[in-house]
């Protein structure tokens, strides 16, 4: 609280908290963004990985099929 000369004026309404509690928020929200693009990537990794393995798989049944065949 501060004396503003016509009396207390509740520092909660002052125009630099609503800008604390804006960053704050916003600041929150950025972590939550980069949690959330954190664990996409780490999904997306994976997926690049069981991918390249499905491949080497797809790969050895092609060539073991060549060896049936001659």
């Amino acid at each position: 609280m501060f004396n503003t000369g016509d009396g207390w004026k509740n520092h909660e309404e002052s125009f630099e908290e609503t800008l604390r509690r804006e960053m704050l928020a916003a600041r929150q929200e950025l972590w939550l963004v980069k949690m959330d693009l954190k664990e996409h990537q780490d999904a997306h990794y994976k997926l690049l990985k069981r991918n390249t393995e499905l491949i080497e798989e797809v790969i050895e049944l092609k060539k073991k099929q060549c060896q049936c065949d001659d």
